[in-house]
């Protein structure tokens, strides 16, 4: 039946939702009410890696952040490139202007959730959303507007977990604009990842069904389903290799691109799977343009210029 708003100007699919709030929820426009927690989450990671990815100087990590930032800030789009002469080389476009002209909204995180309310998202929009962050943190990611071009993922892709990648049998996906294709990779991986879009279009269908939710917010979620979501720069120094997630999309100079779901309200759908790409291997530059045709670069032959 979906959980109905104080004010019944919209409905929630689980209490959490409600609890919490976010911002990226098509719902929390409508909510009058606070959100009543804060969130931070991560995996069952071992507790050495625990320690070791967030015994770290968040201040450093903040600062790299906000310089990536600044640079996505002032760009129209970044381009990515990489130099190795394998079957696939990444080669994307990343636009960061919507069609009414104003801009994405380009994130950092720095794992930090002392209050409640989002107070950056207070400022700009006037609607008091929660706070969420990752333990690790360590990212500078953004909901793209669009995306042209291919990218490789050469380290992790995670579906219902995550599954090990490498440059000999990496899941290679082809971007067109508003929507993407797999186009080569492990049969299996691709499989669990078709099985993972299914599912969540049931569930989508389903709601539609029994009216769970309202029928626009049905109708934004199907919109989305075949849109990347995500587009990250990964700046955690103390982030190694291993088998999960939440760390591996942090390590340093390595990025990751979401398929599915943003972090952006308008952009919000029923999955969210991650692929991670090594910036280092595959010797990629990473730049944007201003209107002014200077380039800003964020990563040269994978490591960073800022």
């Amino acid at each position: 039946m979906g959980y109905p708003s104080l004010n019944k100007k919209t409905r929630w699919q689980t209490p959490a939702q409600m609890v919490y709030k976010l911002d990226f929820y098509p719902q929390t426009k409508y909510e009058e009410r606070d959100p009543l927690a804060r969130v931070a989450f991560t995996e069952t990671i071992p507790i050495d890696i625990f320690i070791e990815t967030n015994l770290v100087d968040w201040s450093d990590i903040r600062a790299r952040n906000q310089k990536i930032k600044d640079i996505m800030d002032k760009c129209d789009a970044i381009y990515v490139e990489g130099k190795l002469k394998e079957k696939y080389a990444t080669k994307l476009e990343v636009g960061l202007v919507k069609k009414d002209g104003t801009r994405r909204w380009v994130r950092r995180s720095d794992t930090d959730v002392r209050e409640k309310i989002n107070k950056t998202y207070f400022e700009m929009t006037g609607i008091k959303a929660g706070c969420m962050g990752n333990i690790p943190g360590g990212e500078a990611f953004t909901t793209p507007e669009y995306i042209k071009g291919i990218f490789v993922g050469d380290v992790v892709v995670h579906v219902d977990q995550s599954y090990p990648l490498d440059e000999k049998n990496a899941l290679v996906v082809e971007c067109y604009d508003d929507s993407y294709k797999i186009i080569d990779g492990p049969k299996d991986i691709i499989e669990k990842i078709n099985k993972r879009k299914n599912d969540a279009m049931k569930l989508l269908l389903e709601a539609e069904k029994n009216k769970s939710l309202p029928q626009e917010i049905i109708d934004l979620k199907k919109r989305n389903f075949e849109r990347v979501g995500e587009f990250a720069i990964n700046t955690n120094p103390k982030a190694r290799l291993c088998e999960y997630l939440i760390v591996n999309e942090k390590i340093a100079r390595m990025m990751h691109i979401a398929l599915g779901s943003g972090f952006e309200p308008d952009r919000s759908t029923e999955y969210h799977m991650d692929i991670v790409f090594n910036a280092p291997r595959q010797k990629l530059d990473v730049f944007g343009v201003d209107k002014e045709g200077d380039k800003h670069w964020i990563l040269k032959d994978g490591e960073f210029a800022v």
